[in-house]
């Protein structure tokens, strides 16, 4: 039997795993505090068996560890819960967030030789993927889940935001990715706080405003593919670059013209297509995205 250290066993946790582990209600707040920077110091000991952080909340700073446990991870906090509590949570998230990177430094025969050892899970059940459709620069960038299709590779038949978030219908999902399905109801979550009104049966881009982007570098992280459309033929890609957005002044025949545009270095983008709610720029035609910031 192969045991696994903390780092590892953070990262092969899922979103479900954890909810498993603390309750959704708790998981639901630890991933509130952990996307709102309150998670302000992580550190390991020498043994690497147990993960120290200060985490922030109204004013106040707490201390949370986690250990590994002989099934589990263990939580424990210095707030009143004491222990599997919204504090060690984010701690947990966060610390799976460093655990992942640790692990993409690791040479790829090892990965692999540890797989075939069992040390490192495997996810299970079929995968989702997303469609972000924002070719027509006039409307709002829709996203469209898809799943495995019998006569094409992938399709939208079962795949609804409804039929994705009902929890009535477990029948549905059964067979699906957990980790997939439980990624895409944090962003059908994420859309329904949105400050505009959207039907209840769809999401966009500008509805997940300031989460869009941390959403979707998850949502890769976790294997769930992009596309720009729905015959998943054309990938979307999320790059890692951070513009700026600029005021320029030129000048014309009719005086000083005043316009916002994107840089990034040396590069500049007179006419950008900025997603300002969702704080992302969309490029080469609504094919790829970027942050910006400025907006």
């Amino acid at each position: 039997m192969v045991t696994l250290s903390l780092s590892e066993t953070l990262a092969s946790m899922s979103d479900d795993d954890i909810m498993a582990l603390v309750g959704p209600a708790t998981w639901a707040n630890g991933l509130r505090l952990e996307h709102a920077g309150a998670v302000r110091e992580l550190s390991w000991n020498q043994d690497g068996n147990l993960l120290e952080a200060r985490v922030k909340e109204a004013g106040l700073t707490y201390r949370a560890w986690i250990s590994q446990g002989a099934i589990r991870p263990s939580l424990k906090c210095a707030c009143a819960l004491r222990t599997d509590c919204p504090h060690a949570a984010a701690a947990l998230i966060a610390g799976r967030a460093e655990a992942l990177k640790r692990q993409e430094s690791v040479p790829e025969w090892s990965r692999v030789l540890k797989q075939v050892l069992g040390g490192i899970r495997e996810r299970s059940g079929e995968p989702l993927a997303l469609v972000i459709d924002a070719h027509d620069p006039a409307v709002e960038a829709a996203l469209i889940p898809l799943r495995r299709g019998s006569s094409f590779a992938w399709t939208t038949k079962r795949a609804s935001w409804l039929d994705l978030t009902a929890t009535q219908w477990a029948s549905v999902t059964d067979g699906l990715d957990p980790t997939h399905v439980s990624l895409l109801r944090e962003g059908y979550r994420l859309s329904r706080e949105s400050r505009s009104w959207h039907s209840r049966t769809e999401v966009t881009l500008s509805s997940l405003e300031e989460h869009a982007y941390a959403w979707l570098e998850r949502l890769v992280r976790a294997g769930v593919e992009l596309f720009v459309s729905e015959d998943g033929r054309e990938s979307f890609v999320l790059s890692h670059a951070t513009w700026d957005a600029d005021i320029d002044v030129v000048a014309s025949e009719a005086g000083l013209e005043v316009r916002v545009v994107a840089r990034n270095g040396d590069q500049v983008l007179a006419s950008p297509r900025i997603d300002r709610e969702a704080g992302l720029l969309l490029l080469d035609g609504g094919t790829r995205a970027a942050r910006i910031e400025g907006v």
